[in-house]
């Protein structure tokens, strides 16, 4: 019986150092809508790879008068050490995998959101009907995304074969598009020339790093 008793409060032990270690790996947002507080993880699993957290933040749009929130982003990235928020562009070229997720913190039309992206793309000197483009912006107004659903952007940077993979990945399904530049162009919504002011808090939100 004591054996049993001294197994129990370890593995109580163990669940408890699990648990702590799991809610450690958390970051709580000061955002909190409607009484529910958003978490961002610290660091994120794609592939064999873990990727380091380098900012979150709400992107915010004016509607009429009224600013609206719409989503948490956040930003990972396999190559911390190399990030400055001082030089995004040269940041990002050393990173060769990316992961940008966006929750969503209202209900939204798959059409708003690819004028939305069309929108930044076009301030970025892009064209959102460039054919790889074009295949991404398809599959954002395929579906609308609901509150609390997740839209989630994977960047690979393939520098030997001058080869970007881009996969997004929604609710209802994922599209992999490839090309020399699909990453880099759709990244640009976020860190390139902000299209509105709310863009352009969010850039600033996603570019520190967090201690």
């Amino acid at each position: 019986m004591k054996l049993f008793l001294n197994l129990a409060v370890l593995l109580a032990l163990f669940q408890g150092q699990a648990r702590a270690a799991s809610e450690a790996d958390m970051l709580e947002t000061p955002y909190e809508i409607a009484g529910q507080k958003f978490k961002v993880a610290k660091t994120l699993k794609a592939g064999a790879e873990a990727l380091s957290l380098t900012g979150y933040g709400v992107r915010k749009k004016k509607v009429v008068f009224v600013k609206v929130n719409v989503y948490v982003a956040s930003h990972y990235v396999s190559n911390p050490t190399a990030w400055s928020a001082k030089d995004l562009t040269a940041s990002l070229k050393k990173q060769n995998r990316r992961v940008l997720n966006l929750n969503f913190m209202r209900d939204v039309p798959g059409e708003k959101i690819k004028s939305a992206f069309e929108e930044s793309l076009k301030e970025n000197g892009l064209d959102p009907a460039r054919k790889d483009i074009a295949k991404v912006l398809a599959s954002m107004a395929a579906s609308d995304l609901k509150e609390k659903d997740q839209l989630a952007f994977t960047g690979t940077i393939d520098t030997a074969k001058n080869e970007q993979t881009l996969v997004a990945k929604g609710p209802k399904g994922s599209v992999e598009v490839k090309s020399d530049s699909i990453v880099d162009d759709m990244w640009s919504i976020w860190f390139g020339k902000p299209a509105d002011g709310g863009l352009e808090e969010l850039k600033t939100e996603l570019s520190a790093l967090p201690h």
